[in-house]
């Protein structure tokens, strides 16, 4: 089941885990932190397989 798009809200560059807990679990469940630095989890499948150019 997707979720439905709630955008990108406007965050900090950098977050804690305590920020991370505060966010609203839609938003909190497609970012990561890399020490420290807020990414966004891809949506959707990502094809590995090269694509043939004739």
């Amino acid at each position: 089941m997707s979720l439905p798009d709630v955008g990108r809200p406007d965050l900090p560059e950098f977050m804690t885990w305590e920020d991370l807990e505060r966010l609203p679990d839609e938003v909190a469940e497609r970012i990561e932190l890399w020490d420290g630095r807020v990414v966004w989890v891809r949506r959707g499948q990502v094809s590995i397989r090269p694509r043939c150019v004739a």
